[in-house]
């Protein structure tokens, strides 16, 4: 499959403030015309030009798909003073709006996330997969005690971990051999400095690839999941489930949110707010249970979470949005749908 990524990053390099400006469409225009794409796909998008987008796609009478796994419509606040502005200007939210009702097929990324689009009253057919991330085991699980625990999210998650600190308190005061790493995430958290060099910075990795070798590489015993009962997270998606369980660790996780379906069974470790300290130790104390718990788990991401099935997901998503055009279009009977086959390449008759 041919494939040609424009960003918004890219825009701005080329254009700055100026690129919601028509010069800037008009090169956005230029691009798409010069790579002549079968389908147009937007993957959270809230940038400029949206209106330029589903034009393209009606110029050259191709689907326009608009994947989105976060309620963009409602940013909170608590994500970050910058980000809450950027996600609620005008302008982006003009554009999610737009895509939401606008292309051919909105692509949710969990059911979750259907339902909440179904209520903020999107207009475009919406398709929703299984399954959001995938990935294969990197690090098989091991027997043996607990050294490294870990956390892995961005500067707008700190709301997330900050209900779970005086846990981490309890817990690092009851295992002094035990390192607490925070992966992307600075600075360390006021009430956890009293640690020392028990509590570390690992810096982000921005490419995808590199950044789960090196989550691999840290060899945490036990990953953490926290998640704020807040709307937005509720449509969350289950990925740091499938990136820990991936790379050897076992998953303590928020009860109530998007990990139930996917750590029940012992597959992870759900607990309530008040539960934490005691499941970490828990697990800490029980070795065979953790070890059991990570190897159920990397089953379970074999079976359901492979890099085969999002593929297969992902190429019905977007023949499933070739079948929804040409009938909107009125060709189905005389123009042949568009197909995706397991090697990702693009069939047409």
């Amino acid at each position: 499959m041919q494939y040609d990524i424009i960003t918004e990053a890219e825009m701005t390099q080329h254009f700055g403030a100026k690129r919601f400006s028509k010069t800037a469409g008009d090169w956005l225009d230029q691009r798409i015309r010069a790579f002549a794409p079968d389908l147009i796909l937007c993957c959270r998008y809230s940038g400029p030009h949206a209106n330029r987008i589903l034009m393209a796609g009606k110029k050259r009478m191709i689907p326009v798909v608009y994947h989105i796994d976060d309620d963009l419509l409602n940013v909170p606040r608590e994500l970050g003073e910058s980000k809450w502005r950027m996600h609620n200007s005008r302008e982006r939210l003009q554009c999610v709006r737009q895509l939401l009702d606008q292309a051919t097929m909105v692509y949710a990324s969990t059911p979750g996330m259907y339902r909440r689009l179904k209520t903020l009253g999107t207009r475009s057919p919406i398709f929703c997969g299984g399954i959001y991330c995938a990935a294969r085991v990197l690090r098989p699980a091991t027997m043996g005690g607990v050294q490294r625990v870990g956390y892995m999210g961005t500067s707008s998650h700190m709301h997330d971990l900050q209900f779970v600190l005086p846990a981490l308190e309890v817990y690092l005061d009851r295992n002094p051999r035990v390192i607490f790493e925070l992966f992307g995430l600075s600075p360390v958290p006021e009430v956890l400095a009293r640690f020392g060099d028990r509590v570390q910075i690992v810096p982000s990795v921005n490419n995808y690839g590199e950044f789960l070798k090196t989550l691999a590489d840290r060899k945490w015993d036990i990953g953490l999941c926290p998640l704020a009962h807040t709307p937005f997270n509720a449509v969350k998606a289950n990925t740091k489930w499938v990136e820990y369980t991936a790379c050897g660790m076992a998953t303590v996780a928020t009860r109530g949110l998007v990990y139930d379906d996917c750590a029940a069974e012992g597959r992870g470790l759900l607990v309530h707010s008040e539960e934490w300290a005691d499941g970490l130790q828990m697990l800490t104390d029980n070795p065979e249970i953790r070890y059991r718990m990570t190897v159920d788990a990397q089953t379970h991401l074999m079976l359901n979470y492979s890099e085969n099935k999002l593929q297969q997901q992902v190429f019905n998503a977007l023949g499933q949005a070739q079948k929804i055009h040409a009938e909107v279009a009125g060709k189905q009977a005389s123009t042949p749908a568009v197909a995706f086959d397991d090697a990702g390449r693009i069939l047409s008759a």
